[in-house]
């Protein structure tokens, strides 16, 4: 396996484990501790790849953004001129896509 895959694997093994404890604890309750038991990762990898909580919380956010907005611009028509009707089909596809991805973006959605 080439260095770069294993770079991707790593990162995405954090990502995934941090985006389940965000997701059950919330931000302030999750620890870079827990994170790394959960997927019997070390800190020194964590912080290879992030410089703080924070940034990986941040890296977190911005996957779940860049995904939903990606499942938005699949899922809603913009044929519909009526605000209403538009308001309705985004707060549908929105739930819908939290529905999809379960406990993965849970904690995360705040907008």
């Amino acid at each position: 396996m080439k260095r770069e895959e294993k770079n991707q694997l790593t990162r995405r093994r954090i990502m995934d484990s941090a985006l389940a404890e965000f997701s059950k604890q919330g931000y302030g309750a999750s620890s870079v501790n827990a994170i790394c038991a959960a997927q019997d990762i070390s800190k020194g990898i964590i912080y290879h790849y992030f410089a703080a909580k924070d940034d990986l919380f941040l890296a977190c956010v911005e996957e779940c953004f860049v995904k939903l907005t990606e499942y938005l611009k699949q899922s809603v028509s913009r044929g519909s001129r009526n605000p209403r009707n538009q308001l309705e089909e985004y707060f549908s596809a929105r739930s819908s896509f939290f529905k999809g991805y379960g406990a993965s973006y849970a904690g995360l959605w705040c907008f």
